[in-house]
């Protein structure tokens, strides 16, 4: 699978992990949770080193699924690591590695090796050998692609949806609340004149002034904040 499915597929995780665990800010979590979609695919970085040896003719013809960091039990051993630190990025990693795992597993591809180190057989769904450009060529035209782009509109679509939500009526919540805890100070001040005696002959209407006064600057700083 390209990087455009893998990414699609992280977000979409991320954005489904993050409804059930509470975490500080959300939208770095979101972020970190999208990239960990491409984790296990880190190991292409080894192919340069692959190829000053053997040239990038015979290194591209190499399936980095066939390596241990492209199986299961090295994620489940990685996010036990992770969640030493932290259990909710520790789920994270091995959630996201997962389904990248599964992903090369539905499209055509080599499979994965899901059973090692018991076995090193690679499962697929539409096992396919071709390696390189050949591969690539193969792929465009293939189920697995067209898996990819849907991905990629769903995870724009729930992103547009969840950035109108932020803006248009959560981001209604503060003003209203702000304005309410207004009414709620006002409705308390009234009852605590009602209910005061005036010594020294202040007319109660002077009071209330002040108090109009004092709730009008109020006003205006919550105006201010919300502007």
């Amino acid at each position: 699978m390209f990087p455009i499915g893998h990414l699609s597929a992280g977000y979409l995780f991320a954005y489904f992990f993050l409804k059930r665990v509470d975490v500080e800010d959300r939208r770095l979590w979101l972020g970190i949770g999208t990239f960990l979609g491409l984790l296990p695919d880190s190991d292409c970085l080894a192919y340069p080193f692959l190829a000053a040896y053997v040239g990038w003719d015979r290194a591209i013809l190499v399936s980095h699924h066939a390596w241990v960091t492209h199986t299961p039990l090295f994620y489940v051993l990685l996010g036990l690591l992770v969640a030493i630190y932290s259990r909710k990025l520790g789920c994270l990693v091995t959630g996201e590695s997962l389904l990248h795992l599964l992903c090369d597993s539905v499209v055509p591809e080599d499979g994965i090796m899901w059973l090692f180190p018991l076995s090193y057989r690679k499962f697929s769904l539409c096992p396919n050998d071709l390696q390189g450009w050949a591969w690539i060529s193969f792929y465009v035209h293939t189920y697995g692609f067209a898996l990819e782009l849907a991905l990629l509109a769903l995870a724009l679509s729930i992103r547009r949806l969840d950035l109108y939500v932020h803006k248009h009526i959560k981001g209604d919540v503060r003003p209203l609340s702000e304005a309410q805890g207004l009414r709620d100070v006002q409705r308390r001040e009234v009852h605590s004149l009602r209910g005061r005696s005036r010594p020294g002959g202040t007319s109660l209407s002077h009071v209330h002034a002040e108090r109009r006064r004092d709730l009008r600057a109020y006003g205006l700083r919550v105006l201010a904040l919300n502007g």
